[in-house]
């Protein structure tokens, strides 16, 4: 494997949060802070990841400051995540934060060198469907703080954590796909 291939799996550790804390939570259901850790360190991989991606990226492709947002998204993850652990600032800066992970994916994929271009069609279609969803998603979480007597707080919840619990991962599961593929 080269830096690229690392990169791209390293990059997709935090699509796969939601299901390491469920995993988490059924093997310990007090495992609060192991969860938090584990959701740091899984942030803290990826964003080195994207950032690897995208320094490799200079040399080889006329696009690789595509990779840029995702890397910053990644970033606001991280901090996003910190700051809800010391509960500061509600849910809303990592909600907004994972919202945007799925939207910069898109500009990630497509970072990519010319030659490599094809094999990111898929990802980037099935990419902007998520996109879609989580912004169709987070719309309705907005609305919600906006107003939150005319909300449905069971349908907010449930459309960010099927985005968290089945779109997200399938983005990982992309970027690792596109790793296994990815040829220098």
């Amino acid at each position: 494997m080269n830096k690229i291939n690392i990169a791209l799996v390293c990059t997709s550790a935090i699509f796969f949060y939601i299901w390491v804390a469920y995993a988490l939570d059924f093997l310990s259901p007090r495992s609060g802070f192991l969860s938090w850790i584990i959701a740091l360190f899984l942030g803290i991989i990826s964003l080195f990841g994207s950032l690897l991606f995208v320094s490799e990226m200079k040399n080889k492709s006329n696009r690789w400051y595509l990779g840029i947002p995702l890397s910053i998204a990644i970033f606001f993850v991280v901090i996003a995540i910190s700051l809800d652990f010391f509960h500061i600032g509600g849910t809303f800066p990592s909600e907004t934060s994972l919202t945007m992970l799925a939207p910069c994916s898109i500009l990630f994929f497509l970072s990519v060198p010319a030659d490599q271009r094809k094999m990111v069609i898929i990802p980037v279609l099935i990419s902007s469907i998520i996109s879609s969803y989580a912004l169709f998603s987070y719309y309705y979480l907005l609305r919600g703080m906006l107003s939150p007597l005319q909300t449905s707080w069971n349908v907010v919840i449930l459309l960010l954590w099927l985005y968290w619990a089945i779109g997200t991962p399938i983005i990982g599961i992309c970027l690792v796909a596109i790793a296994v593929r990815y040829k220098k």
